[in-house]
């Protein structure tokens, strides 16, 4: 039973890794964040995508 928890928890928490979206090629950019201008491009740095 111990088992069976332990790898439920672990498949739970992958899939919530996953739909988070930390495997998503580009994040929504938008126009305009705080004020600031962007240049809508997304940015990989150590596999966070970032907004530009």
């Amino acid at each position: 039973m111990k088992a069976f928890l332990t790898l439920l928890a672990v498949i739970t928490s992958l899939s919530a890794y996953t739909l988070a979206g930390v495997h998503a090629k580009c994040a929504y950019c938008p126009d305009i964040l705080n004020g600031v201008m962007l240049s809508k491009r997304c940015v990989n740095k150590k596999d966070v995508t970032t907004c530009e």
